[in-house]
């Protein structure tokens, strides 16, 4: 979690535990795209007790200068990865100038983050001579069947090999594996 807000309003935020009854980061989990602090009160599906507890949270924040907030929150590759940005001052307004800028400027500084994140994480796992010339033949577009006549194995050898691929570059899919082992070096194409 990257953050910018006031190192003691952090502090607090973390000791009160703040986070199990705060709206704007229940909000923050289950839509997509910007919306304003003032839209994650008094949600329906909330209990009253967690909507009255989350505006206490938004008053403390507003006397310390949190006052006007907007969050832009972006799924991950998977699913419980976000990228989520929160800006807040005394005076941000709820404009339709504010949100069109802000509209525009979000996903762009989201996926900033998220890369500059991503490219802080520890390179992927190693991978076998094998595993290599097998991810390289799936990047050519190859089926599990083709490449298990070119590199003379069994077909159910080849899905072994991909399953493995999979595991260790922490990947959903083969195109995901593909574009990490290409990004950080382990194949090339």
């Amino acid at each position: 979690m990257i953050t910018s807000f006031p190192e003691e309003w952090e502090k607090h935020y973390i000791e009160k535990k703040y986070f199990d009854w705060d709206n704007v980061a229940y909000v923050a989990f289950r839509h997509q795209g910007l919306i304003h602090w003032d839209d994650c009160q008094n949600l329906p599906a909330l209990s009253q007790k967690r909507n009255q507890r989350s505006k206490r949270i938004l008053g403390e924040a507003a006397s310390i200068g949190l006052k006007e907030g907007w969050l832009f929150s972006m799924p991950g590759r998977k699913t419980t990865e976000f990228t989520i940005l929160s800006v807040a001052s005394e005076d941000i307004d709820k404009s339709i100038r504010t949100k069109t800028i802000l509209d525009y400027v979000s996903p762009h500084l989201a996926l900033a983050v998220s890369s500059t994140v991503m490219s802080q994480r520890p390179l992927p796992a190693q991978l076998t001579k094998r595993e290599k010339e097998v991810l390289s033949w799936v990047a050519a577009g190859k089926t599990a069947w083709e490449i298990s006549e070119i590199i003379k194995v069994s077909r159910r050898t080849v899905e072994f090999h991909i399953s493995n691929i999979l595991a260790k570059l922490d990947a959903v899919n083969s195109q995901q594996a593909i574009a990490i082992a290409l990004s950080s070096g382990l194949i090339n194409y």
